[in-house]
């Protein structure tokens, strides 16, 4: 699921796991949505695929899905 942390949180509360969508390098610029783990979701089934930019020959990803843009 992706959501705003800001509007989404409490004062004070954090997100226990999650990953920064809107970063500077662009590398999640282009966003899919897939339905992974709902409409009910099974806890420790994991909650999105990541499909994102390619930085190159040299990179790699912590399990995700990359494409060259």
């Amino acid at each position: 699921m992706i959501v705003h942390a800001a509007r989404a949180l409490a004062p004070g509360d954090s997100l226990p796991s999650h990953e920064d969508m809107l970063r500077p390098d662009d590398l999640y610029r282009y966003v899919l949505i897939i339905g992974y783990n709902t409409p009910k979701p099974v806890p420790g089934a994991g909650s999105c695929i990541f499909l994102h930019v390619w930085r190159g020959k040299d990179s790699s990803t912590a399990g995700c899905t990359a494409i060259i843009c």
